[in-house]
């Protein structure tokens, strides 16, 4: 599998305060298989928490998603992937788990691939909005490859500023 990996400067406007944290956008190709959930995402999430881990204690990072059903396969893959003391302290839940929470860094399965419904596009771009807005430090925004763009065009707000895009052939 490819992914490209792209850097915002990007700010969000909280209610409380001005956030400046480092945006990330990994596209990718997996496929949602059925259409709530999405392995190779969550492995492909777990090949960058296990970076993050080493700069961020793990009490601080979050992982949201918009599905129970991903919620379950990104906690069993972190399982497999770290010992019991990480596994405790990430915080892995829906968009309603996370209400009034901030993390140093938060990680955003956003499911999507070609066997998804159409989302809506307001829907899409609040939960981006609203879980981007809970991290303080850096945000990674995980989103299919193909179609993105042409489906929902560019946030205006979360425009990456320049791109560096990473070519890796990571098996998920």
């Amino acid at each position: 599998m490819k992914y490209q990996f792209e850097e915002s400067d990007s700010t969000f406007k909280n209610n409380l305060r001005l956030v400046s944290p480092k945006v990330f956008w990994v596209y990718h190709d997996n496929d949602c298989i059925p259409k709530w959930k999405n392995p190779g995402e969550a492995k492909l999430i777990n090949h960058y928490l296990s970076d993050v881990i080493q700069r961020f204690s793990p009490d601080g990072i979050g992982i949201v998603t918009p599905f129970a059903e991903q919620k379950k396969i990104l906690i069993k893959e972190i399982k497999q992937g770290f010992d019991e003391f990480y596994v405790g302290q990430i915080l892995v839940d829906t968009l309603h788990g996370f209400i009034g929470i901030e993390q140093d860094v938060m990680f955003l399965s956003l499911v999507i691939g070609p066997s998804m419904v159409k989302p809506d596009y307001n829907y899409l771009y609040k939960f981006i909005y609203i879980s981007a807005n809970r991290g303080v430090k850096e945000v990674y925004i995980f989103i299919y490859r193909v179609g993105f763009q042409e489906s929902y065009g560019v946030f205006p707000d979360l425009n990456p500023a320049y791109q560096r895009p990473i070519d890796v052939g990571l098996k998920c």
